[in-house]
């Protein structure tokens, strides 16, 4: 472990002084061990136009200078699938700062990376972020988001997943624009917080460029209404987007949907998301609160929990009450367990009619 070299931003952006510049000397040779072939062979086009110069630092896989390794990384990987094949020790910070500015590409390359498009069959879902459904005439209609829970992928069966029976539903029934997340791994956040291994597959990171793709869905297509529903760690994604609405273009949401929402993060070990999504200049749209929950808190049990606010005296929190406006819906769904809980076809026919209500 003591020779363990790690490829850090420094690694990657420093290179003022002859220490920093050996140090990044060694980090290179060591890339001909760590670089997966899977790598090598999805980018063996775009390699082949580097020639071999015997002044660089030679790597029998690939003979890049700091420089053009700079650029491969900002300009052409710089998504989820360079991560997780790459494994990279960028910081999360950098990793959402180029989330949000769409990686430095142009729009419809960085969606090569992350979204795979239902009309499109022979796509690969490897490294993709996003699942989604345009409709042939997509302008002005409403634009649907359906975030999924953890461990969750978008090859889930809909037998097993609540949040795909709901968007193949829509899918089948054209109701508009169609997008769905997924939302990250507790296992993966562990791995590289103890430096197992780089997955690169944090909530926030994930987050940032699902922030980044609703965004550009909307300034493309123009909906007339945002429709959301989460399971899972869904659910604590949406709440998140409610907070920072920089991606949202003014558009109005009309409902939310919650299926047992819990809060993102391995760190905030699997606790009930008890917030009211509110966006904006929406905050009237309806929300829809389904969850399971046994009598008292068990340490090992996942469990949802209803909407609070809190009441404050001087900034002082005094009290808290439910958090049920007009036209809001809490439901409780008795002899049921988390895991199970959006398998049950009263609760996803309901969290569908719920989405789609006026």
């Amino acid at each position: 472990e003591k020779d363990k070299i790690v490829l850090t931003k420094d690694f990657i952006e420093t290179d003022s002084v002859s220490n920093t510049r050996a140090n990044n000397n060694k980090a290179l040779i060591a890339l001909k061990d760590n670089l997966p072939a899977t790598l090598l062979t999805s980018t063996i086009e775009t390699l082949s136009n580097y020639k071999t110069n015997p002044n660089i630092i030679n790597c029998s896989k690939r003979n890049l200078t700091k420089e053009e390794l700079q650029k491969e990384i900002k300009d052409t990987f710089f998504g989820y699938r360079w991560y997780r094949n790459g494994r990279f020790h960028l910081s999360n910070a950098d990793q959402i700062k180029y989330a949000h500015n769409r990686c430095n590409m142009p729009r419809e390359n960085y969606r090569e990376l992350f979204v795979r498009y239902e009309h499109d069959k022979n796509e690969t879902y490897l490294g993709k972020l996003c699942r989604a459904y345009i409709p042939p005439d997509p302008k002005g209609k409403p634009m649907y988001v359906l975030t999924l829970g953890h461990t969750q992928k978008l090859t889930e069966s809909s037998k097993d997943s609540g949040i795909v029976a709901i968007y193949e539903r829509l899918v089948r029934e054209e109701k508009g624009i169609v997008l769905m997340f997924i939302t990250g791994s507790v296992l993966d956040e562990v791995d590289n917080a103890l430096a197992f291994q780089s997955r690169f597959t944090e909530h926030e990171v994930l987050f940032a460029h699902m922030e980044r793709n609703i965004k550009d869905f909307i300034d493309q297509y123009n909906p007339k209404e945002l429709r959301l529903a989460g399971f899972s760690w869904g659910g604590g994604a949406i709440a998140k987007l409610s907070k920072n609405e920089w991606w949202r273009s003014n558009v109005p949401v009309k409902s939310t949907v919650f299926i047992d929402a819990i809060n993102m993060g391995g760190r905030n070990l699997a606790t009930a998301c008890r917030t009211r999504p509110n966006f904006g200049d929406s905050p009237k749209h309806h929300h829809y609160h389904i969850y399971q929950r046994k009598d008292g808190i068990h340490p090992l049990r996942v469990q949802g929990n209803y909407p609070t606010i809190t009441k404050y005296s001087r900034k002082v929190p005094i009290s808290t009450e439910r958090d049920l406006p007009q036209g809001d819906v809490h439901w409780r769904v008795p002899d049921t367990e988390h895991n199970s809980l959006d398998d049950l076809p009263d609760v996803r026919e309901w969290a569908y009619v719920y989405l789609l209500r006026d």
